[in-house]
């Protein structure tokens, strides 16, 4: 039987247009199921939180997971049947892996950032030699609003610095506001010798209570946010409330060091710290029985 023959018990064509119908079928079916399970994962993140830098996260994970299932899916789909092609293609994958390398380690970076929840939008962290407040996140670079360097008390430069997503898993990583929103400073003053070091004390302790002793049900609650996250335990203070240390100091200047150690949001710290102070010396001097070291 010749070709002629054959033409005449199959039509090629449309075998060859049933063929293609049934890849591009079984695509859009592809598309719908992992369009439905994306959908129905940000539907319960939705309604288990309100906070916008968690669902932004999600939304972010998803989206690149969606793409890197859709490639994969439709791929094989495509490609079913044609093994050696696939196997060439590997090895091409893997030449690029290795010429690429900067590349995949920010893929893997993001993927790590999205999927074990390291930092979001919002959060101040510090990584490597780099320090700020996350303000965007993206496949290759996540964008840090700089604090610090030049600026005291941790406050905004003004410059936006981009990151490379792969030293989320070289460097550790330093985040000032996950899971409890607060941060320890202190301040330390230091009084002389024949000082009515009681007196000092009571008022350093009456000026921080009304300073930045003012949101303790805040902290609280945000502590026992962070217990729950904490199964074992591990993390516990003793106090939220500010308290006060002391202890002498013979070195120049000789006296007594109050210091005063209290809860604040990392952003209020310069401010929190000016306040302190203002009232500090206005009352300190006030006091003729405290003398403040020279």
């Amino acid at each position: 039987m010749n070709f002629s023959s054959l033409e005449k018990w199959f039509d090629l064509s449309k075998i060859t247009e049933y063929i293609y119908l049934d890849k591009f079928l079984g695509s859009l079916v592809i598309i719908l199921i992992l369009w439905i399970v994306r959908y129905s994962i940000l539907k319960v993140v939705n309604h288990q939180t309100n906070n916008e830098s968690t669902r932004y996260s999600w939304r972010k994970a998803t989206g690149y997971m969606f793409a890197f299932l859709l490639i994969v899916l439709i791929g094989r789909h495509w490609l079913n049947g044609l093994e050696p092609i696939l196997a060439f293609l590997g090895i091409i994958a893997v030449g690029l892996t290795i010429s690429l390398k900067e590349v995949v380690s920010n893929l893997a970076g993001i993927v790590v950032i999205l999927w074990r929840d390291v930092f979001v939008v919002g959060d101040r962290i510090e990584i490597s030699n780099y320090k700020g407040d996350v303000v965007g996140l993206g496949v290759m670079y996540f964008s840090i609003l700089e604090i610090g360097h030049w600026v005291d008390a941790e406050q905004s430069t003004g410059r936006l610095i981009r990151v490379p997503n792969s030293l989320v898993i070289s460097q550790p990583v330093i985040n000032y506001t996950k899971s409890f929103p607060f941060i320890w400073d202190e301040i330390s003053i230091c009084i002389t010798f024949d000082s009515d070091w009681k007196k000092a004390r009571k008022v350093l302790q009456t000026i921080a209570d009304e300073k930045v002793g003012d949101k303790t049900g805040e902290k609280a609650a945000a502590m026992q946010e962070m217990l729950k996250d904490n199964r074992d335990n591990l993390i516990h203070f003793r106090y939220l409330s500010p308290k006060i240390y002391m202890k002498p100091q013979q070195t120049s200047p000789a006296g007594i060091v109050l210091t005063l150690r209290y809860l604040c949001n990392p952003r209020e710290r310069r401010g929190r710290e000016n306040d302190l102070w203002e009232e500090i010396l206005d009352q300190f001097h006030a006091e003729p029985e405290i003398t403040i070291c020279q």
